[in-house]
């Protein structure tokens, strides 16, 4: 159960994440304009990880894996959409402060979601 709770949360964190990502190209209308993705996104998605590892400790590697993996597309992501604009290959409609906000959130904790050691079978952590 908290596998699956934690898998929507994850979800969701993430959907906000994109929301604030697609936000300045007005892709979503005024998604950046309300708080919510951007309590969501950092909220959720640390509530959805931490409860699909809570549910068992051997899959707090995995977890972190895919964590690193969707936090740093998202990095990634807003990266190009603060870049690409400054090289004129697209126009922003909005403030570039949602990718900001998305770039040193996701980088950070994706970042550190990569760094963190793996788990073995026999729950020792190896390097």
């Amino acid at each position: 159960m908290l596998k699956i709770t934690g898998g929507v949360l994850l979800l969701v964190g993430a959907a906000m994440g994109v929301a604030l990502v697609a936000a300045p190209f007005g892709a979503l209308g005024a998604a950046a304009s309300s708080i919510a993705p951007w309590l969501l996104f950092p909220g959720a998605f640390v509530a959805g990880a931490l409860l699909i590892a809570l549910d068992d400790a051997r899959s707090f590697a995995g977890v972190a894996r895919l964590s690193a993996v969707v936090l740093l597309a998202l990095a990634v992501s807003s990266l190009l959409g603060i870049a690409l604009p400054v090289l004129g290959l697209t126009v922003r409609e909005g403030s570039a402060v949602p990718l900001w906000y998305v770039l040193v959130l996701s980088g950070a904790a994706g970042t550190a979601c990569a760094l963190t050691p793996s788990v073995g079978a026999a729950g020792a952590l190896r390097a």
